[in-house]
């Protein structure tokens, strides 16, 4: 069985690549009329888990500056007939960060930066946590890592504090065009198959490649000798 050649599109398949299921969170969106918009992210760690698997360690770094505390001002709206509607302005503190990631691991050399912040009014504890976090994933995002969730589109849902949405993971064909939009291919390094989103994702989470079943499987019974 042979390998693909490593190179930046062969590494670019394997940060474009779908998460598993259980490591997909869900929240809650804008309201809609009397319903709610589902929002999917995926928690920082989830995050380096991909960049260890994908960089390994000593092929990234990831730095904090610039934290610092300031006043922030936005419209405060409300929802009318399903269009936002400025009926105010909200003022308060915010904590906000840099974060940057830099990658050296050939064939990519590189450096990704955003900022996070957090509302040092908002209830809860973390506040710098919080804001890191945000910055890593918008950092992340750059390199591709979990840049499908953000083209998920899906439509208002009926929604209860109890209940939730009532499901945990979007319908597949939206994970598969939102895949398709930023680039992911669907096809074993190794062997050239075809892989559904779900097995490549199982493959990407303990390998760091993307792996078809036949490909994953051999590599388990290589392990297993």
């Amino acid at each position: 069985m042979a390998t693909q050649e490593l190179t930046a599109e062969v590494l670019e398949q394997r940060l474009l690549a779908p998460f598993t299921p259980e490591e997909l969170e869900i929240r809650v969106g804008p309201s809609v009329r009397s319903k709610k918009v589902p929002l999917f992210y995926i928690d920082p760690r989830s995050a380096e888990h991909r960049l260890r698997k994908v960089f390994g360690i000593g092929g990234y770094s990831i730095r904090v500056t610039n934290l610092i505390a300031n006043e922030d001002r936005k419209d405060k709206t409300q929802w009318v007939d399903g269009a936002a509607k400025v009926v105010g302005e909200e003022r308060g503190l915010l904590v906000s960060c840099s974060v940057s990631i830099a990658v050296d691991a050939p064939p990519v050399r590189c450096v990704v930066e955003n900022v996070g912040e957090k509302g040092l009014d908002e209830p809860g504890y973390n506040k710098t946590t919080s804001a890191y976090a945000q910055g890593f994933k918008r950092a992340i995002a750059a390199l591709g890592i979990g840049a499908y969730l953000y083209g998920l589109k899906m439509p208002p849902q009926d929604y209860s504090k109890e209940r939730g949405f009532g499901f945990t993971i979007p319908p597949d064909d939206l994970i598969i065009a939102a895949l398709k939009e930023v680039g992911f291919r669907f096809i074993c390094e190794q062997t050239g198959e075809q892989v559904p989103w779900r097995v490549a994702a199982l493959a990407v989470n303990r390998t760091g490649r993307v792996l078809g079943e036949t490909a994953l499987k051999a590599m388990r019974a290589a392990k297993a000798q």
